[in-house]
């Protein structure tokens, strides 16, 4: 992208050193001159900033708004969250109860004892979250039921009925028998609760039947020790009040290559937009902390920028769809207005970090909404940052080198004198340091502080009102001809500014340089 602005230079100088360097040497001198001159035309070329950009071969994804012929750059990322146990988390639930028993006097024939009750089990969630309903694809659910009668003549049987666990297919609820497995597996199966105070409820209905033999009894202090142990589940879906919780949604960086050889401030974007493009399929909002969007030099990883002003203290909004498989999205554009985006981008960050929270469920919803997450939810966000070329330019610095092969040859000329006259509609100076270095890569020669082209007539809204011509005259003495006699490269050191502080200009594409250059060489002739 450094090519864009200071390409002009490189055209007008491969003009130079690629002309016949004969033509400037004056050919059939008569009578007795000490010096002489011949002002030779090199040519003329019209340059639109369309045409610089083509030529100089731009890295960078430069864009043309067809209405307005602005340039713009345009980065572009795509960050993906579909991790709903970071929303609801729920390890293995455990739950134990003990039902004691009553003793019985010695049975003088065979008895059969009926219990029958209901037991209360909670099935938390690791941050309290409400849950209404769970849907499983993985887990077990074990049921086991121990006594402490120890008496050979009492058996027991017993049936457990799992209210709140059900198939799906047809509500038919989980049972367990004492011949029947003691585990058995969740896939297929839903959960559902009853809402007791902070705690998420479910029932299970208990038929205990004790045989007791004649000759047999039930001690005093017989009890039995349930437990029932969710283990292991997976779930594609869950419903409830998940209440307001801390959430990560960030670790994404984005890079932007325009800013790797800028320094601090010396490009001003006076109007980018960093753009968020939200696609929420979790059944919940979520408020979005703008504070922890930073951007940085990598080689510099401590000088860190931050994301400020009022789109961080508003915290916008994510907002949930409104029913199951449809998706959400919600725009959140951080421009000029609403946060310190000129500012954070005039620090020349070639990274862009997403590290940001979000809090769930901000508004305090109602308990009558439901939230929900499924297996297959996720927030995919399109992230576009777009930087119209509307900037400010200052002392912007940029070098292009050119090799010169073994030297360019001018026979009998002593210094050079180089016309270039300029009529300019781009935004902004060029003010350049021609330089000639040898083979060892030393300076050998320097014509600084030339003004190449100047600044146009422009409007209040940075847009072009009237060209403005300029000619400036660059001397080449002996020694820099005898330098580019024997030289390795000549190099261009330009600085580029924009007019003044808090003005910014508009790159259009249509914008042009008319360029005119002339050589006059001049020649010490010997009196004959």
């Amino acid at each position: 992208m450094k090519r864009l602005i200071c390409y002009i230079l490189p055209v007008v100088m491969l003009w130079l050193v690629g002309c016949n360097a004969d033509e400037l040497v004056v050919k059939n001198l008569e009578g007795p001159t000490l010096n002489t001159g011949v002002a030779v035309p090199i040519g003329s070329i019209s340059y639109t900033l369309r045409d610089l950009i083509d030529d100089a071969n731009i890295n960078v994804d430069l864009q043309e708004d067809p209405e307005t012929s602005l340039f713009y750059v345009v980065y572009r990322d795509t960050a993906e969250f579909d991790s709903g146990q970071e929303i609801v988390n729920i390890l293995d639930v455990s739950n134990n109860d003990t039902i004691n028993v009553a003793g019985t006097n010695i049975a003088v024939s065979t008895e059969v004892i009926n219990l029958d009750t209901t037991l209360r089990m909670s099935y938390t969630a690791e941050n309290g979250e409400r849950l209404d309903r769970v849907y499983y694809n993985a887990g077990t659910a074990t049921f086991s039921i121990v006594n402490n009668i120890a008496d050979p003549g009492v058996s027991v049987t017993y049936v457990a009925t799992i209210q709140g666990t059900k198939l799906a297919s047809n509500d038919n609820p989980m049972v367990f028998t004492e011949t029947g497995p003691g585990s058995q597996s969740l896939v297929g199966y839903y959960s559902e609760f009853v809402q007791s105070g902070d705690s998420n409820v479910f029932l299970v209905d208990l038929n205990i039947e004790i045989t007791v033999q004649a000759g047999s009894n039930i001690p005093p202090g017989s009890e039995f020790a349930v437990n029932v142990l969710y283990a292991n589940q997976q779930f594609s879906q869950l419903y409830g009040d998940f209440g307001q919780d801390t959430l990560n949604v960030g670790n994404e960086t984005l890079g932007i290559s325009f800013f790797d050889d800028f320094d601090n401030d010396a490009i001003i974007f006076g109007d980018p937009t960093l753009t968020f493009d939200f696609r929420n399929s979790f059944g919940i909002p979520l408020e979005v902390d703008f504070g922890g969007l930073y951007g940085l030099k990598t080689e510099f990883p401590n000088d860190t920028v931050f994301m400020s002003g009022p789109i961080v203290n508003l915290g916008p909004v994510i907002e949930a769809p409104g029913a199951i498989g449809e998706t959400e999205t919600s725009v959140i554009t951080l421009n000029n207005k609403n946060s310190n985006l000129v500012n954070f981008l005039a620090t020349a960050p070639n990274e862009i970090g997403f590290d940001f929270n979000t809090i769930t469920n901000p508004r305090n919803l109602d308990i009558d909404v439901q939230d929900f997450v499924l297996d297959t939810s996720h927030i995919t966000t399109y992230i576009e940052l777009n930087l119209p070329l509307t900037v400010q330019l200052i002392d912007l610095v940029e070098e292009v080198g050119f090799g010169l092969d073994s030297g360019l040859n001018f026979p009998e000329v002593d210094s050079l004198v180089i016309r270039i006259i300029t009529i300019n509609e781009l935004p902004f100076s060029g003010q350049m340091d021609l330089e000639i270095y040898d083979l060892n890569d030393n300076l050998a020669f320097i014509a600084p502080g030339h003004l190449a082209f100047e600044i146009p007539f422009l409007n209040t809204d940075g847009t072009l009102k009237q060209a403005r011509k300029h000619i400036e005259d660059i001397p080449i003495t002996r020694a820099g001809v005898e330098a580019l006699k024997s030289g390795k490269k000549l190099n261009l050191k330009m600085t580029l500014n924009t007019p003044g502080s808090g003005i910014y200009v508009k790159m259009l594409a249509d914008y042009t340089l008319d360029i005119k250059l002339s050589a006059l060489g001049l020649i010490s002739v010997d009196i004959k």
